[in-house]
Order: C-alpha cells, then structure tokens, then sequence
C-alpha cells in the first residue's frame, strides 16, 4: 500500500475513505487501473490516498477519479467459502459473486443495546480442539501471537503439560 498525493480542483475535493479511481496508460502503454482510498485531506485541494494495489507505471498528471462512494466489498451468503483481495473481488478463480448486498469497509460500531450478551461455543470443526478446548464467540483471540497457544494453554491446564508460572499463556487467561 502506497500512499500518493492529489490534486484536485477547488470545490471538488473528495471526502475522507472515498474511493478515487486512476485510470490511463503507462509510458510503455500498458493499461493501468489503480484504485485508491482517500485518507487525509491536505489542504490548498490535495488529498493523500492510499493505493490498494501496485503503482507500477503511475506518473504525475494521470487522470484521477472521484468516485464519491466509499470502497465498498460484496456480503452475506455468497462470500462464505470465497477468498477475495482487499477491493472485494474474487481471487478463487471460482468466478464471479453476487454483488447485491455490499457494505462499505469502514463502518460506524453497532449501537450498544444491539450488541449480544449471551454466551456462546465458537466451533473450530478440529473435533479434540472443540471438546477439549471449546472458546467462547466474540472473545478477543487477536492478543495471541501464535494461534497454538489457544490449543496449548487449555491443555497444559488439563496436566498434559508443564504450565510455566508467569508465562504469556497463563498470563492471558487470567484476564
């Protein structure tokens, strides 16, 4: 991801997390399809974005267009299974997907009240994983640097290991 600067004309200006469009041709010409997203507002009409694909061929004055919505990426049932880049299209070579409902990438929180309180087993599939250690929906799992700590911790407790007094495994599940 590269950031790259823009110049647009007064009164034009895009609004933050817009998607802005670079389309055009390479010195070689090749064509060249870049699409960007806005993140800071510079000033004197400029605005700093970030490309979300390679920049190989892009040269000043290129034609840049505002596309006055936000990058946006295909949900619901037809992405289950499906792997896609960061703009939201399929990279599975299983062809397309339906695009009918998208949700913008950056998105407001929900609302508090609709948030779900009641506990739940989150299912890994890994049979021994989810008798042995079962895990709880909506827990925080990022803090893990590596993901056999969630396995090991839970078994070291269970004496099928040595658990070491202050170690980072002991130290997460005290909180």
């Amino acid at each position: 991801m590269v950031p790259i600067c823009v110049a647009f004309p007064p009164g034009k200006m895009p609004n933050i997390y817009n998607a802005l469009v670079v389309k055009g041709r390479d010195t070689v010409g090749q064509p060249i399809n870049v699409t960007c997203e806005v993140q800071q507002l510079l000033g004197n009409n400029r605005v700093r974005a970030v490309a979300m694909s390679a920049t190989d061929g892009l040269t000043r004055g290129m034609d840049v267009i505002d596309t006055g919505a936000p990058l946006s990426v295909p949900v619901r049932g037809a992405t289950l299974g499906r792997i896609f880049n960061v703009l939201g299209e399929p990279i599975d070579n299983l062809g397309p997907v339906d695009n009918s409902t998208t949700f913008p990438i950056h998105r407001s929180a929900p609302a508090f009240i609709q948030l779900d309180t009641k506990l739940s087993i989150f299912e890994t599939g890994i049979k021994v994983v989810d008798l042995l250690a079962p895990y709880r929906l909506r827990r925080n799992l990022s803090n893990e640097p590596h993901s056999f700590v969630y396995v090991r911790s839970p078994l070291m407790r269970r004496g099928w290991g040595k658990l070491e007094p202050n170690s980072y495994s002991d130290e997460y599940e005290r909180n």
